[in-house]
């Protein structure tokens, strides 16, 4: 009885935090490079149907600790009926805060559009954006020491 009490109050806990995702439209990238002006950034695409996804999402966000100046926008590529399964998927794996953005629509193509012209809908699908909001993209999964040593490099310039 003791442990059903507790699975119940974590699980109850766990619901009181958690936050939908932030709807992620034509706009959003606009938006999210005039907040983050003159500074570096990375935007990590995800999906839940992404097995590559669930290995990366957590070694992004430890590097996001280690390097707090520079931050890890997450951008989940699925349309709103999923956007539940977005959250839990975000819980489960035991993700920092919120889980960000998530696609604002069902026309997926047209955000893909306007992220990247060059991008068709592989995942993960991660951008390095510079100070100067220049970027470069990489799809699947991110070497880790290559990304550790963009952030150490970005995060040290002036």
């Amino acid at each position: 009885m003791k442990r059903l009490l507790v699975a119940v109050l974590l699980s109850a806990s766990a619901a009181a935090f958690a936050a939908p995702p932030r709807p992620f439209d034509e706009a959003s990238l606009a938006g999210i490079r005039r907040q983050l002006d003159g500074r570096p950034f990375i935007l990590a695409l995800w999906s839940i149907h992404c097995a590559p996804c669930r290995e990366e999402l957590p070694r992004l966000q430890a590097l996001a600790r280690r390097y707090p100046t520079v931050p890890v926008v997450f951008v989940a590529a699925d349309p709103p009926e999923a956007h539940g399964d977005v959250e839990r998927l975000w819980q489960a794996m035991a993700m920092d805060g919120p889980p960000g953005w998530a696609f604002a629509h069902d026309y997926l193509e047209r955000l893909r559009f306007r992220i990247d012209p060059d991008w068709f809908g592989e995942l993960p699908r991660t951008y390095f954006h510079a100070a100067d909001h220049t970027s470069r993209a990489h799809s699947g999964v991110v070497d880790l020491q290559q990304t550790e040593a963009w952030l150490s490099a970005v995060s040290a310039a002036p």
